[in-house]
């Protein structure tokens, strides 16, 4: 809160000249909401990398405008050391908050990230269906209480033509489903979604070298695809880079 009043406070001292005085410092606000807001998404995207990123790469951005902000303020008064140290208010409170981030910030294995992203769609897509079909209920019931004869005389006419088709559809023998031709071709099952509950490649590697510390890299794949993770192209440099991160001496050997 003292970063934003000292950068509202130089902001709005800055722009009170083209603009009226409360709008000023209004603005002024903005240049440090802009990077709280970041921080705060950045927050809620923690557990998620990839998507933490671009409000990480805005917030930076949003603090930089800020900063050179303050800088031009004490520029305009001649005391250029004071917009210079006033501009670092921004900086130090959000690199403290950039600290406490990374200090949550909780590195998911491949296959739990996996899972819960899966999760995340299932309930946005029912959180929009519910909202879709609740605007859709209150749309039809205000029709029926204020349409009259005339919704009603067209609600009977759609009702009757769907009727119409529905019997059509009936009637008519079914036809067989046409397969393209690449699906008949395609004879590899798809795979299936990564189990939560089997153990981490981490975690793997971590017992292996728990019990041998010398244990080969060759090793290391074979226990983690006994483990449950599936054979694929990268997985024996992805299982050399964690032994790595698990025993550093590993590369000096």
């Amino acid at each position: 809160m003292l970063a934003v009043a000292a950068t509202t406070a130089s902001v709005g001292g800055l722009l009170f000249r083209l603009i009226r005085t409360e709008l000023a410092y209004v603005a002024g606000a903005i240049f440090s909401l802009a990077w709280m807001c970041c921080l705060a998404v950045e927050w809620l995207e923690r557990v998620d990398p990839a998507r933490a990123k671009p409000a990480r790469i805005a917030g930076w951005v949003a603090l930089a405008i800020s900063m050179g902000a303050v800088f031009t303020y004490g520029t305009t008064l001649h005391e250029p050391w004071a917009g210079g140290f006033g501009a670092c208010i921004d900086l130090l409170s959000k690199g403290l908050w950039a600290l406490l981030i990374r200090h949550h910030a909780v590195p998911l294995d491949e296959g739990v990230a996996h899972w819960v992203t899966q999760q995340e769609q299932k309930l946005a897509g029912r959180e929009l269906l519910s909202a879709r079909l609740l605007r859709l209920n209150r749309n039809a019931a205000y029709q029926r209480a204020v349409g009259g004869r005339e919704f009603r005389a067209a609600d009977a006419i759609l009702n009757s033509a769907e009727t119409a088709r529905t019997l059509d559809a009936s009637a008519a023998p079914p036809a067989p489903p046409v397969v393209p031709e690449e699906e008949k071709k395609q004879e590899e099952p798809v795979p299936s979604v990564t189990e939560i509950d089997r153990l981490s490649i981490a975690a793997v590697v971590r017992t292996a070298i728990a019990h041998n510390a010398k244990v080969s890299d060759a090793d290391l794949v074979t226990a983690v695809k006994e483990a449950g993770h599936p054979d694929r192209p990268n997985l024996a440099d992805t299982v050399r880079r964690t032994a790595l991160r698990v025993d550093p001496s590993r590369k000096a050997s």
